[in-house]
């Protein structure tokens, strides 16, 4: 292997591990920006903003899982399981439509889960 392809793929390992480094220390600012959303011409002012505005609020995310904190500007969050969020969302929709009784209370549960809430839990 000839030195100049040997410090080739020494100098990609390198950047490879400085940015899992960077996710281990949970600083996303090496983490790739893009576009969230393909959205037509023209609309995509609106959503470019609307992508910096989001991109800035994030910007100050810290995680410390010695502490079991996530912070976002200085607000601590609660991160919840996609799954565990939709269980207790439909024991709502049951208990709000059990005048309709048990399984039509269900079934409208789980109409409201797969109309609207999959779709995002799924991207």
């Amino acid at each position: 292997m000839s030195d100049s392809k040997s410090i080739k793929e020494l100098l990609e390992k390198i950047q490879k591990l400085e940015q899992e480094n960077a996710m281990l220390r949970r600083d996303f600012t090496s983490v790739e920006k893009g576009n969230t959303v393909s959205v037509p011409d023209a609309i995509k002012p609106l959503f470019d903003e609307a992508q910096k505005t989001v991109g800035e609020y994030f910007r100050n995310l810290k995680m410390d899982p010695t502490r079991g904190t996530i912070e976002i500007n200085d607000q601590r969050y609660v991160l919840v399981r996609a799954s565990a969020l939709s269980n207790d969302f439909l024991d709502t929709i049951q208990h709000l439509y059990s005048d309709r009784g048990e399984k039509e209370a269900l079934s409208i549960g789980k109409i409201f889960l797969i109309r609207y809430c999959t779709c995002y839990w799924n991207k």
